[in-house]
C-alpha cells in the first residue's frame, strides 16, 4: 500500500511538472507569435508607404516637370505613328512616303 502511495505521489509530481512545462511552452509560443504579428504589421505598413511613394514618383505630372525643368526637354510639335509590317520601309524623309506605303499595304491610319 505504501508503494502505491509513493508511486501515486511521484506520478502526480511528474504530471504537475509536465503541466507547468507545457504551460511555459504555451506562454513562450504566444510571445513569439505576438512578436511575429507586430513584425507583419510593420512590414505591411512599410509596404503601403513604399507603394504610395512609388505612385508619387511615377506620376506623369512629376515626370513631365522633371523632364522639362531639370533636363531641358521639350514637348514635340507633332507625333507621327508608323505601323509595323513584315517588310522594311525605307523612309524618304517625308510623310508622303509613309502614306504611300500604308496605301500599298492596306493599313489604315
Amino acid at each position: 500500500m505504501k508503494n502505491i502511495a509513493v508511486f501515486f505521489l511521484i506520478f502526480m509530481v511528474s504530471m504537475s511538472f509536465l503541466y507547468l512545462l507545457l504551460q511555459a511552452e504555451i506562454v513562450e509560443k504566444g510571445f513569439v507569435l505576438s512578436l511575429k504579428k507586430e513584425r507583419i504589421e510593420s512590414l505591411v505598413a512599410n509596404k503601403e508607404r513604399v507603394e504610395i511613394e512609388i505612385s508619387h514618383l511615377s506620376s506623369m505630372e512629376r515626370i513631365k516637370e522633371i523632364a522639362t525643368n531639370k533636363l531641358g526637354m521639350v514637348l514635340p510639335e507633332r507625333t507621327i505613328f508608323l505601323a509595323a509590317a513584315d517588310r522594311k520601309v525605307q523612309l524618304m524623309g517625308s510623310e508622303a512616303a509613309v502614306a504611300e506605303y500604308r496605301n500599298e499595304t492596306g493599313l489604315i491610319r
